[in-house]
């Protein structure tokens, strides 16, 4: 059982899935290409940072040394190897490939619209997409 907005919902329930991934609260947190429409509208794309979870978890140290450089932050002097220690490690759950199927045919759509406005993984989900 998980807690979301909806209730306690029970993630091997094809019907709770569904109900989040129609609800209003799951196209308002998921859909980022709105936001970043507004975005630049009123800023460059240079003037704010878009960090994403793959690279995080693919190698924190970089993507924290990114997000240093763009703040302008001396970070020189950080101990990088400490980001790189798992703390309070769960077991890994993997994502049921009927929900992973849902989420591709619900956000296709706006991966590709992402795909167009940015560079690096929604470029890469977009390629996985037609693959």
């Amino acid at each position: 059982m998980y807690e979301h907005t909806l209730g306690h919902i029970d993630i091997k329930d094809p019907n709770a899935i569904n109900r989040i991934l129609n609800s209003e609260s799951f196209s308002k947190r998921n859909f980022y290409s709105n936001v970043i429409k507004q975005w630049i509208k009123y800023f460059k794309k240079t003037d704010f940072y878009i960090s994403y979870y793959d690279d995080i978890i693919e190698d924190p140290g970089n993507e924290l040394k990114k997000i240093f450089k763009f703040v302008e932050v001396d970070a020189t002097k950080f101990n990088y190897k400490i980001v790189n220690k798992r703390i309070n490690i769960s077991r890994k759950h993997e994502m049921p490939n009927w929900i992973k199927h849902k989420l591709i045919i619900n956000l296709k759509d706006e991966i590709e619209t992402l795909a167009d406005m940015l560079e690096g993984w929604p470029r890469k989900w977009h390629n996985a997409l037609h693959d």
